[in-house]
């Protein structure tokens, strides 16, 4: 517990736990779990996380691109590892030393590896909705093109395909009006490519939100990402996703540096926000450079003592300031900015955005604190 107490993320690695074992229960027994730790783990420190997880059986692990994958091994992980992106070609080297498969998205981002002499694992990604990466399978007429792009790729010298994937669009959504269609759409194209002499040893679709609310389709893996951590798959106010008995592996905390009296009239931060009444304004250690985003600016709150504190004025790089008139607060208090009481998809909906950007933006110079550790 030797860290700089200004501001700082408490890691709860027995929520981690719970999480895990909890949705390992929902999720049917012949599908793996691909933890995406991408993001240093949503913010939560890959290194750390990503053990963890294997240790309770995660079968792999999904991250962002050849950095986070080496920091993965580096860290100790032995289990796979996918790129969920393009890898460029001339890193192809590394990812045979190292064991790490990347997606690939077309035949010839595919032939650029094979073209480097190495061995590679890939997983070929399928676009069937999401207008994003991926060989076009997004319509019924395209499937046969897109089944005989797999089989050239699965030719190539030096190319082994361990899987196929893709993404689905709007399994968080309300009304969900795509993913029935895009699972039908990846699992077709999946069984024209095996009839032509494909392999495909994983296929997977169904990310945090598929795999709640899809079980049944599951396939070989899931996907998880922002459930482990604790969240739902949305940051609405109705969320589809409650009563799941996810536990928030994130506590963000920091700490009062001055508490001070002002009058009616008196300016404070940036902008001179001008004060309708006497107030007492703390001063606390978090700033937009911490992952506290500018946008909370006189909407913005944080639990001191237990109690809702707004922002008064504009949040500073390093500093912002709350309104506790009458709370008694004094300098060395905690404010509690995420966790407790305040979760993040509530911080999330004041910040007009999602849980999965509030948690990812946490600066890298706040310290994350990890607790209950085996």
């Amino acid at each position: 517990m030797d860290f700089l107490r200004r501001t700082w993320a408490e890691i709860d690695l027995r929520a981690l736990r719970d999480n895990y074992t909890l949705l390992r229960s929902r999720i049917p027994a012949s599908a793996g779990i691909t933890a995406v730790v991408k993001a240093d783990a949503y913010g939560h420190g890959a290194e750390t996380v990503a053990p963890e997880l294997e240790a309770l059986g995660a079968n792999s692990f999904a991250v962002s691109n050849l950095d986070e994958a080496a920091s993965l091994r580096r860290a100790g992980v032995s289990a796979p590892i996918l790129i969920l992106g393009n890898t460029p070609p001339e890193y192809a080297a590394e990812l045979a030393e190292l064991g790490i498969m990347t997606a690939v998205t077309d035949y010839e981002t595919a032939k650029a590896l094979s073209d480097r002499g190495q061995n590679v694992s890939v997983h070929i990604k399928l676009e069937t909705g999401m207008g994003r990466l991926g060989i076009a399978a997004h319509s019924e007429e395209l499937l046969d093109e897109a089944a005989d792009e797999m089989k050239r790729i699965s030719r190539l010298p030096g190319i082994k395909v361990a899987g196929a994937f893709t993404h689905f669009s709007t399994a968080d959504e309300p009304c969900d009006s795509l993913t029935e269609r895009q699972y039908g759409l990846f699992t077709k194209v999946c069984r024209k490519a095996e009839a032509l002499g494909v392999r495909l040893p994983v296929r997977h679709c169904c990310n945090s939100a598929a795999a709640l609310r899809h079980p049944e389709f599951a396939l070989d893996s899931v996907r998880l990402g922002i459930v482990l951590y604790g969240c739902v798959p949305d940051s609405s106010a109705e969320s589809i996703f409650s009563g799941v008995g996810l536990r928030p592996v994130m506590t963000l905390k920091s700490v009062v540096s001055q508490v001070r009296k002002y009058p009616a009239g008196a300016t404070v931060s940036y902008g001179a926000k001008k004060l309708e009444r006497e107030a007492d304004i703390a001063v606390v250690c978090l700033g937009y450079a911490d992952g506290f985003g500018r946008n909370l600016s006189d909407r913005g709150i944080a639990l001191i003592g237990g109690k809702v504190c707004p922002v008064v004025g504009r949040v500073c790089m390093d500093m912002t300031m709350f309104d506790v008139t009458g709370l008694g607060v004094r300098p060395g208090d905690e404010a509690v900015i995420i966790g407790e009481g305040l979760s993040a998809e509530h911080v999330a909906m004041l910040s007009g955005t999602i849980n999965y950007e509030l948690l990812c933006r946490v600066g890298r110079r706040v310290p994350r604190v990890f607790l209950n550790a085996k």
